[in-house]
Order: structure tokens, then sequence, then C-alpha cells
């Protein structure tokens, strides 16, 4: 499969820095930072961890997720 130059130059990509501090009830809770932006968010699962780094990486955010990263002012 041939793949166009200009599809390459198209896909969204982000910097993040996780830190799990806990590991209870089968999932993560910790602190990511998107170093792209210089923002950091507490994160409560895994799952919630996920939809953050996708909202990242997605221009229109179709998610209401828990927690956004508009919402957040520089930590860094």
């Amino acid at each position: 499969m041939q793949t166009d130059g200009n599809q390459d130059n198209q896909l969204n990509k982000a910097n993040f820095l996780i830190q799990i501090q806990y590991r209870q009830n089968s999932s993560w809770q910790g602190r990511i930072v998107w170093l792209d932006t210089k923002k950091s968010l507490i994160f409560r699962s895994f799952l919630e961890l996920a939809l953050l780094m996708q909202e990242a990486l997605q221009q229109d955010n179709k998610f209401d997720s828990l927690d956004k990263w508009e919402l957040h002012r520089d930590v860094l």
C-alpha cells in the first residue's frame, strides 16, 4: 500500500510525560503533562488517561471527557 506524503503531515503528534502515582482498583492514577503546551492534569483511571491523550491529538474533540486540557493553565 502506497502512502501519500501529505498524509504524514496531517498526522497529529504530541509529547506527554506520564507519572503513575498509584495502582488501585485495577487501574492507574497519576499525572499527565502535555509537554508541547506545558499543561498538566491529574487522571483517575487508565480510561481517563487515554481520553486525555486522544483529546490532545484531535482538533475537534467529540468526547465529553471528565477533564479538559483547555481549562488548565500552564504549569511548566
